[in-house]
C-alpha cells in the first residue's frame, strides 16, 4: 500500500473541483457544435432549393433553345449534381443523429458522384477512350467493394456485426 503525498491529494482535489467547469465547458461546446450544425443544415436547404429551381430555369431555358440534345446533358449533369449535394445532406443529417459519420453514407456520396461523372462524360461523348472507361470502372468496383464490406462487417453499438444482427 502506497502513502499519497499531501500534494498529490492537493492536485487531485483540485481536479475534482474543476469537473463541474468541464462539464459547463462540454455543454457549451455541444450546443455550439448543435447551432454551426443547424446553420449548415440552413445553408444546404437553401442550395437545395437554388439547386432545384436552377434545374427548372436550365429546363425551360434549354428546350426553347434549338439544341434540345445538348440539353439533355445540362439536365443529366445538374440533377445528378443535386443527387450529390443530397447524399452531402445526408451524411450531415446521420452525423447529427448518431454523432458519428457512417463510412456507408459517405462512399455513397464517393460513388452517386463517380456515376456522375461516368453519366456526363457518356453522354458529352467525352470517355472514348478504354483506358478511362476502364479507370472508371476500377474506382466504381472499389468502392462498391468497400460499401459492401463497410455494411456487411460494421459493428453494432453491442459489439456485434450487423451479419449478426441480420440473424436476430
Amino acid at each position: 500500500m502506497s502513502r499519497k503525498s499531501p500534494e498529490h491529494i492537493g492536485v487531485r482535489g483540485g481536479l475534482s473541483r474543476l469537473r463541474p467547469f468541464q462539464a459547463d465547458l462540454t455543454a457549451v461546446f455541444r450546443l455550439a457544435v448543435q447551432l454551426v450544425f443547424n446553420l449548415l443544415i440552413i445553408i444546404i436547404l437553401i442550395a437545395l432549393f437554388i439547386g432545384v429551381g436552377r434545374v427548372f430555369l436550365n429546363l425551360t431555358f434549354t428546350l426553347s433553345q434549338s439544341t434540345v440534345p445538348n440539353a439533355f446533358n445540362v439536365i443529366v449533369s445538374d440533377v445528378l449534381a443535386l443527387m450529390v449535394v443530397i447524399e452531402l445532406f445526408r451524411s450531415f443529417v446521420e452525423y447529427f443523429d448518431h454523432r458519428r459519420v457512417r463510412i456507408h453514407v459517405l462512399v455513397d456520396v464517393a460513388l452517386i458522384f463517380v456515376l456522375r461523372e461516368l453519366i456526363i462524360g457518356l453522354y458529352s461523348g467525352e470517355l472514348h477512350k478504354p483506358l478511362l472507361l476502364l479507370a472508371y470502372g476500377a474506382v466504381f468496383l472499389a468502392l462498391a467493394v468497400t460499401r459492401t464490406l463497410v455494411v456487411r462487417f460494421s459493428y453494432a453499438p453491442d459489439g456485434r456485426t450487423s451479419r449478426d444482427n441480420e440473424t436476430d
